[in-house]
């Protein structure tokens, strides 16, 4: 059976609270990924500021967009999470049922990786194609 840890993406790109809101979406767009994690110093998960975040700015004036204030200004706080123990299923049925795009992966209350609904998608057409090959094994 398929666990988080095995297909969560690591090393985790993050930022701090801190970090200013433009940091962190330049990150975003550098590395194609459409969400950050907020860690303290202790590599300790106390948000997620994501695309999705930063498009509430749209709302506001642009000439005062607040790209230069700290990350923790903008994140979600209350974020779902994942033990990196967990079958691969429970990844799916959280992604499913709460519209989720990414989980946050942690060893003991660590930040320790990252699984997202593509992670999963790419499990399921790898596992399809192996029992494929099987089947044609003569």
């Amino acid at each position: 059976m398929l666990r988080i840890k095995d297909v969560m993406a690591q090393p985790v790109i993050s930022v701090a609270p801190n970090s200013l809101i433009e940091d962190a979406l330049d990150l975003m767009l550098t590395n194609s990924i459409s969400g950050l994690p907020v860690v303290d110093e202790n590599k300790r998960l106390v948000g997620l500021i994501s695309e999705f975040d930063i498009l509430m700015l749209l709302d506001e004036d642009p000439d005062e967009f607040r790209l230069i204030e700290p990350v923790v200004n903008l994140m979600t706080a209350e974020v779902d999470t994942i033990d990196e123990e967990q079958p691969l299923q429970t990844a799916a049925k959280l992604f499913w049922e709460g519209s989720l795009r990414r989980l946050p992966v942690l060893r003991k209350g660590e930040l320790v990786g990252m699984v997202s609904r593509r992670d999963v998608v790419r499990v399921i057409r790898q596992e399809r194609l192996r029992m494929a090959l099987r089947r044609c094994e003569f």
